[in-house]
């Protein structure tokens, strides 16, 4: 690896060349707030002079536990500029997982909005590491203002840029299924890769989008890696952000009108919910709005479909996870093939591997495979996960299981751990849920093993039916058989108002599982 690759040596000295270049150009509409890119770089400055005043210095990091806001970004670029690491903090989370991520992460500084000081206040106490609370919009006078801190200081960038590649630029928290949040930390190197290589980063960097006079919605949280490097691609690429707080499907139509956007990526709950406006969006001019992209979790076939025929926006499905920077696959534009997450991005290797590490051919199902400089070097302090995740080819495993096709494109059949073996045969949940998405009466569906003391396990839908709907379980069962081999039929059927979800809009499939022992028992 040489360093002569990289455009750039760090994130914040991408900042201030994209400055250089493009000083005058709106790159942020907050609501009324609108900054170009002088007007972001300086708040950044102002914020790194303060910081670096109050003691914060190059292999620190600084928590962020805030809504989305310009003072989380201009915080992301701060930390960076001085050389120290970011660390967000889920905004749904209880005082014990704050505490643990801020200790776990040893952060020695804590930006927090004053809605969130109550969780603060209840655990500070139990913060070994931290020296400093700055608080946004909040007036409690034991902590330091935001607002104070960056108007004594200047615009100016009074130090020098500190961050290298191999520098740690945040440390994200994945919310695992067994134990504590492992951090995951990414580098300068992880992030800048993605503009490392012709057309890399996807849409809103080095992509197909890249120098288009474009707007891009950002309603995912900063505190998940999607949004971050969504905000990242952006400013890279002088592509328009504009940022809400958090994602209302009240509001989403009006915002679209309002600032002309053109792009959106949001998880597929969020598509599920806007599917469910009967009027509203009726009123609002919604031509500006031509590509909606879609991650983090599974979305059906049938969902991009009615997004599409209902709204006349074309949904785009790529793919990736928090250990490989976000995205490692997408749908080319103007190429895409409904139920694939695309092909790999440029400057990244994805295949297919089968349990003995053996790579497979087109249309051999395994387990899906990441390996780049996007790739993160390893868990934070936990070298155990990381033996379990990254091989010594360099290979991140997913946890996925996929094929691809003869195009190079990629399809996931289903997560390997839920997997369901039914009497020796194979089953994929995804493939019996794309059916259920297809049923008229169904909203959303998860399917999950039950263990069965003859078969091994059986197979369990949970489903939520569209308001009004009469159908029965006998029904939906008549349908599935009607469409699946007989061994993949769920054996139980149960209707729900909701399933559950985590913040990103991940049906909780480890909740069901547990559900289904009480519901379906022992078969």
């Amino acid at each position: 690896m040489t360093e002569k690759k990289y455009p750039f040596q760090s994130t914040g000295e991408m900042l201030e060349k994209r400055t250089e270049e493009m000083g005058d150009k709106e790159i942020l509409a907050y609501y009324d707030e609108t900054y170009t890119y002088k007007e972001f770089n300086a708040c950044v400055n102002s914020l790194a002079n303060g910081l670096k005043a109050i003691g914060f210095e190059k292999g620190n990091v600084l928590a962020t536990f805030t809504y989305n806001s310009p003072q989380m970004l201009f915080a992301f670029f701060a930390a960076h500029k001085l050389g120290g690491a970011v660390t967000p903090i889920n905004i749904d989370w209880k005082g014990e997982e704050v505490a643990y991520q801020i200790n776990h992460s040893e952060a020695t500084h804590l930006i927090v909005d004053g809605n969130f000081l109550p969780v603060i206040e209840e655990i500070k106490d139990q913060l070994t590491d931290l020296k400093e609370i700055i608080v946004v919009r909040g007036d409690d006078l034991k902590y330091i203002s935001y607002d104070k801190l960056v108007a004594q200081s200047s615009p100016e960038r009074e130090f020098p840029l500190e961050a290298k590649l191999e520098d740690m630029a945040f440390i994200y928290y994945t919310s695992g299924t067994t134990g504590k949040p492992k951090g995951v930390p990414l580098l300068h190197r992880n992030i800048i890769s993605y503009w490392a290589v012709p057309g890399g980063g996807g849409p809103g960097a080095g992509g197909a989008l890249a120098g288009a006079n474009l707007t891009f919605l950002i309603i995912l949280p900063l505190f998940h890696v999607n949004a971050m490097m969504t905000s990242m691609n952006c400013i890279y690429g002088g592509i328009r952000m504009c940022l809400r707080r958090r994602f209302s499907a009240r509001e989403f139509w009006a915002v679209v009108e309002r600032y002309k956007v053109n792009v959106v990526s949001a998880v597929p709950a969020v598509y599920s919910i806007l599917l469910k406006d009967e009027e509203n969006y009726k009123k609002y001019d919604r031509s500006s709005l031509f590509l909606a992209i879609t991650g983090a979790a599974e979305i059906s076939p049938e969902t991009i479909k009615k997004f599409e025929e209902k709204f006349g926006v074309m949904v785009y499905e790529g793919y990736g996870l928090t250990e490989g920077t976000v995205a490692s696959t997408m749908n080319p534009i103007g190429q895409r093939k409904v139920g694939s997450i695309g092909k790999p991005l440029p400057g990244q290797e994805v295949a297919v591997m089968d349990d003995d590490g053996k790579l497979l051919g087109p249309n051999e199902v395994g387990e899906i495979v990441v390996r780049g400089d996007n790739v993160m070097k390893g868990y934070y302090k936990d070298e155990e996960s990381t033996k379990g995740t990254i091989d010594e080819q360099g290979w991140l495993h997913t946890g996925d299981m996929g094929y691809y096709d003869d195009d190079g494109y990629f399809f996931i059949v289903g997560r390997k751990k839920d997997m369901i073996i039914r009497g020796g045969e194979n089953i994929y949940p995804k493939e019996i849920e794309d059916v259920l998405y297809e049923h008229p009466d169904v909203m959303e569906s998860a399917v999950v093993p039950v263990p069965d003391p003859i078969m091994g396990e059986e197979v369990a839908a949970y489903i939520v039916l569209r308001e009004g709907s009469k159908v029965t379980e006998s029904e939906i069962e008549e349908y599935c058989r009607s469409k699946l081999a007989d061994y993949k039929v769920p054996k139980y059927i149960k209707f729900l108002k909701e399933l559950p979800k985590s913040h990103m809009g991940k049906i909780l499939k480890r909740e069901l599982k547990e559900m289904a022992k009480k519901d379906f028992g022992s078969g």
